[in-house]
């Protein structure tokens, strides 16, 4: 969603490049780039709820690293700041380091 409103919100832009066969009119500049905003947002939402999720989920059953868990919750923190992406960056790095940790996870041995 972070992605499409991004695109939607910057269309405006890249079709004002093209100045011999396309008029913008300014309300439909305003009504694209709020659009876009409202897609980044939800999609920061969503991240945020699903950050929570997961590091709830790894402190309770212990799945993941207990420090990976906790900064789960300080990349929820930094979400809402996504203006600037840099929570996003983090929610990047989290998604990487979360990803190594359950690929390298041992399983309990399973009875044959």
């Amino acid at each position: 969603m972070t992605l499409a409103g991004n695109a939607v919100s910057r269309a405006t832009a890249f079709a004002a490049m093209d100045t011999d066969a396309f008029k913008l009119d300014p309300n439909s500049r305003r009504l694209l780039e709020d659009a876009g905003f409202l897609l980044f947002a939800s999609g920061a939402i969503a991240a945020i709820l699903l950050v929570v999720a997961v590091s709830i989920a790894g402190l309770r059953y212990r799945v993941i690293p207990r420090w990976l868990a906790w900064a789960g919750f300080a990349i929820a923190a930094l979400l809402p700041l996504a203006i600037g992406f840099i929570g996003f960056l983090f929610l990047f790095v989290w998604v990487l380091a979360l990803s190594v940790a359950l690929v390298g996870r041992r399983r309990p041995e399973q009875p044959v």
